[in-house]
């Protein structure tokens, strides 16, 4: 159980108008506040704000990393059904699959 000393029994009731209220949002999504309170709490009181930022060309190069990962677990799954002469044609697709994994990764190499 919390410390009777340590529990919030006072409420702070604020409005906004729609774009206050979405500048407010955007800046703490950007934080690592999980949440508006905390968010505001370590606002009022002075506390340091750590904000993040993403990368969009990273973040695009790791979804297509993803998506050919999930590719080779569906190949790696075919294999294990197929018969030996299916092999060969699952065996071409795996290696047009390595070779987009070759290209995303020296894309991401590239923007690091």
């Amino acid at each position: 159980m919390k410390n009777e000393k340590n529990l919030r029994t006072k409420r702070l009731l604020l409005y906004f108008t729609h774009e206050e209220f979405l500048k407010i949002k955007h800046r703490q999504q950007n934080s690592t506040c999980p949440n508006m309170g905390v968010y505001f709490r370590k606002l009022l009181f002075s506390n340091r704000i750590v904000s993040t930022y993403r990368n969009r060309s990273q973040d695009d190069i790791l979804h297509e990393v993803s998506q050919v990962r999930k590719n080779l677990e569906l190949l790696y799954v075919r294999i294990g059904q197929t018969e030996v002469e299916d092999t060969i044609g699952i065996l071409q697709i795996l290696r047009e699959e390595l070779f987009s994994l070759d290209s995303a990764v020296e894309k991401m190499l590239e923007v690091w």
